[in-house]
């Protein structure tokens, strides 16, 4: 508060990209914030090292903040990978890193960035928010699923930065396994995938209809 007067700050926009081409688009339209880096699900070979670091130049020079995002599913033979991502972060002097997961929320809080807590975590209230912020979240997404009162309500009761998605697919799911992918559009071996499911539909169906 100034003068008795609540401070207002204009929102920034962040932009979720999975490829270096994308990340300079984000850049040049306009974005305040870029996630890059170590999602491993997604159509195409996973980000490299050397993506990376050309990535957090790329926003440096721009003046735009570069946070390292991770994977949101991680098993324990997995751990050596990130262990790297988060040292390759702090190597970079990344604005933070973004977490999907509990696991990773306690390991890099230890890294020393700024810790943003993804839309994985189904922030759906105040107290979810004020709990992660006291694991060292700095940043946290809100459900999709909240109205504009509910969001205000949360930004408002917590000390922590909120994060609300304003456009793009939403998830329903993640997994590990991509059927249509994997059967219809060569996605195995690292391969980048033709992307059967853009502009046809599929359903799974269990062995009760």
């Amino acid at each position: 508060r100034k003068g008795g007067k609540k401070e207002l700050r204009l929102p920034v926009l962040a932009v979720a990209v999975t490829d270096l081409a994308s990340l300079k688009a984000a850049v040049a339209a306009g974005a305040g914030q870029v996630y890059f880096g170590g999602e491993w699900f997604k159509s195409g070979p996973p980000v490299g090292e050397r993506e990376i670091r050309q990535g957090a130049e790329i926003c440096r020079a721009a003046g735009v903040s570069f946070v390292l995002s991770t994977p949101r599913i991680v098993h324990d033979n997995e751990m050596p990978h990130v262990e790297r991502l988060c040292a390759l972060g702090e190597e970079l002097c990344a604005d933070g890193i973004l977490v999907g997961n509990l696991g990773l929320l306690a390991r890099t809080a230890r890294s020393g960035l700024p810790v943003c807590a993804d839309l994985a975590f189904n922030v759906f209230n105040p107290y979810t928010a004020a709990w992660l912020a006291g694991q060292g979240a700095v940043q946290v997404a809100l459900s999709p699923e909240l109205t504009k009162e509910q969001v205000g309500e949360i930004a408002a009761g917590t000390g922590v930065r909120v994060e609300v998605l304003v456009q793009g697919r939403l998830e329903l799911m993640v997994s590990r396994y991509c059927a249509p992918g994997g059967l219809l559009g060569g996605f195995a071996g690292g391969r980048r995938c033709e992307a059967p499911c853009r502009g046809r539909r599929f359903a799974l169906k269990d062995r009760l209809g």
